[in-house]
């Protein structure tokens, strides 16, 4: 962007009328008004400046006060005096102690003719700031944030309408006035509730509704009801702030600390102006955030990664659109998750049935320039960076390092290679699919996700033509999981990761087909086959957690009762019965007693109401007892006792 380019933007036009307002030559009795919406650069905008201003005339003294928050209009006193404070000297020391003792404080009615006799009860500055000015003509007053002030909206602009009425100074508000003219419009609100009562007595035939307002609220929504007649009154000029990411970014580029980061962020400063002007936010804000958010994602990239020019602009336009989106409460962690159940071909065949648009049906409408498949930093790991604020370098290399261009063809899985069949050539597609059906017949695949994701594109595979029909890829399908199953090549139902439930894709990519009967049929097949080799492991199963209470009583009570520390695999698996009576006994008896307190508890939490899955350990439980109470005859006193009482508490009440 050339000078002469940057000179005529609409913020430049808003810094040359700023100039002439505050010429010193010029009497106006009105203030300026720069509006615009959040983040759109209008505190930046006065602070530049007010600062250039400050240059050139180093004596007059400008005044800037935050409305942010403001409750009383004393806290705008102590402001005003806090900056005053370094050229009042002794005079300035006795205003101050004058106005703690409270000898200043004064309220009484600014009247504002033409207004259809309204008045606002506000407080009159206590400071007649002209005195303590250098040159109150070359001086401004600005207030920012008008809309965030607590003080009704009226009764500020009665406040600041002294100074400009009463003092004849220049007076410049900041403010987002949409939000304030939605608070306005609310101002309607009691008539409307009225109006609404009375049909409602009507239609329901003398049933009273009864409605409980905040009442605080409504009063300061009323309050602001007269704001366009007092900005009438009080506002000479309003001027409109727009974002101009142009300019702004060259600053905030100042603000990237990492050398390549800042480096390709300069060199790339059209890609983020371009997506920033996708989003429609208009806010500088969140593209100052957006840009940090890479930068610190960046930080985790090796060397080899940075020379991948295109593949870091994929990841950078990525980030920046979710980061525009998440800022802009128009993206949740839920929504960014799921897309890893979405991909190209699954969202082409949700169209084809007619199905509603996806959020990333949404996205990429907004944002054609950014690649919401790409594989090189997945939803999880985005979800980690954006709401959470975390990244592990670790992880993010190694994504990187098995994503394209990073990994050679040969090193790809052929499965990955055939889901990226919108963007490869039809030769490696159809060299993809021959090498993933070799590995299909030879079996290759064993993990669950990985099985399932092979079977889903089996299934497409037929839709573009590549195999006969999906009768016969279910058949196929049906026999691979018979032959992990002969093989014991399939997991126990019961161990972590072996029931297909818990994925909703493989390796960040969505299931293909996944809706369609066939798949369906597949899933319930493995089920039943998994559930068979739980069966057949059970036994084995209750021998390991023999072992396991022998050293770690926690962690064997975790592994039988539901809690949130860790995964529960058999809190209604009847895994205790296929333990000898004889041998839970010994080994209860064999620990420490506070151990065996932790052992028993087992019982009180696991059998609180015997549910069908576990009737199975109630004849079981039955015997343990028998053999616990002929166990401890012989013992000592409180060992006897102790144990007699942990079977009354733990047992007793569920046989």
């Amino acid at each position: 962007m050339n000078d002469e380019t940057i000179k005529d933007t609409p913020n430049q036009r808003v810094i040359k009328y700023l100039k002439y307002y505050c010429d010193p030559e010029n009497k106006f009795d009105f203030a300026l008004m720069l509006k615009g919406a959040w983040g759109a650069g209008k505190t930046r905008l006065i602070e530049d400046f007010l600062r250039e201003r400050g240059q050139a005339f180093p004596a007059p003294k400008d005044l800037y006060i935050s409305l942010y928050g403001i409750t009383t209009f004393q806290q705008i006193e102590e402001e005003l005096f806090r900056q005053l404070h370094p050229l009042l000297g002794s005079k300035g020391a006795k205003i101050a102690a004058a106005v703690g003792k409270g000898l200043l404080k004064t309220t009484f009615k600014v009247d504002i003719s033409g207004l259809d006799g309204l008045s606002l009860n506000s407080a009159l500055p206590e400071i007649n700031l002209k005195d303590f000015v250098v040159s109150p003509e070359k001086s401004l007053l600005v207030f920012d944030d008008l809309e965030r002030c607590s003080i009704p909206v009226a009764d500020v602009l009665g406040y600041i309408n002294a100074f400009v009425e009463h003092e004849h100074l220049k007076v410049v508000i900041l403010a987002n006035e949409d939000e304030i003219l939605k608070r306005t419009d609310d101002s309607r609100y009691l008539e409307i509730m009225e109006k609404l009562s009375r049909e409602a007595i009507a239609k329901y035939e003398g049933i009273k509704i009864i409605i409980l307002p905040n009442v605080d609220d409504l009063l300061k929504r009323a309050d602001n009801s007269k704001y366009l007649e007092i900005k009438e009154k009080l506002i000479g000029r309003t001027l409109v702030i727009s974002a101009e990411a142009q300019i702004a970014i060259v600053d905030f580029l100042k603000l990237i600390h990492h050398e390549k980061t800042a480096s390709f962020l300069n060199k790339n400063s059209d890609e983020v102006i371009a997506i920033h002007s996708q989003s429609k936010t208009s806010n500088l804000r969140i593209l100052k955030q957006a840009l940090w958010d890479f930068e610190y994602l960046s930080t985790s990239f090796s060397n080899n990664h940075w020379e991948k020019d295109e593949a870091i602009k994929s990841i950078l336009r990525i980030v920046l659109a979710l980061s525009f989106e998440m800022r802009a409460g128009r993206l949740n962690t839920t929504e960014l998750v799921a897309f890893k159940r979405s991909s190209r071909i699954s969202r082409a065949i949700s169209s084809e049935q007619g199905k509603p648009p996806t959020k990333i049906d949404q996205l990429e409408k907004r944002y054609p320039d950014v690649d919401f498949d790409q594989t090189l930093i997945g939803p999880d790991l985005l979800n980690a960076l954006l709401f959470d604020g975390r990244v592990d370098s670790e992880v993010i290399q190694a994504s990187l390092n098995s994503s394209r261009p990073f990994i050679t063809l040969e090193r790809e899985p052929a499965w990955k290679r055939v889901l990226q069949g919108w963007t490869i050539s039809d030769e490696e597609f159809e060299g993809a699919v021959a090498e993933l059906e070799t590995q299909f017949m030879r079996r290759d695949f064993s993990l669950p996700g990985e099985v399932f994701l092979v079977f889903g594109i089996r299934l497409f595979l037929v839709r573009v033509g590549f195999l006969a029909s999906k009768e016969v890829v279910l058949n196929d399908c049906k026999s691979y999981l018979n032959d992990l199953r002969a093989a014991k090549r399939l997991r126990d139902k019961y161990k972590e990761n072996a029931d297909i439930e818990i994925f909703h894709g493989w390796e960040g990519y969505a299931y293909l087909e996944s809706d369609t009967p066939q798949f369906t049929e597949l899933l319930n097949l493995y089920r039943a086959l998994i559930a068979e080799v739980a069966g057949e492991n059970l036994p084995q199963a209750g021998k390991d957690l023999l072992g396991i209470m022998a050293i770690d009583q926690t962690k064997y009570l975790r592994m039988l009762i539901v809690n949130t520390l860790e995964s529960s695999r058999f809190y209604d698996v009847p895994v205790l019965a296929t333990i000898e009576p004889d041998d839970f006994v010994n080994a209860v008896m064999a620990l420490e007693p506070s151990s065996q307190s932790t052992v028993f508890s087992v019982f009180k939490t696991r059998y609180t109401e015997f549910g069908p899955q576990l009737t199975k350990e109630k004849e079981w439980l039955r015997q343990v007892k028998l053999i616990f109470e002929k166990r401890i005859r012989n013992l000592p006193k409180m060992s006897k006792y102790r144990i007699e009482t942990l079977i009354h508490t733990n047992i007793e009440p569920y046989l």
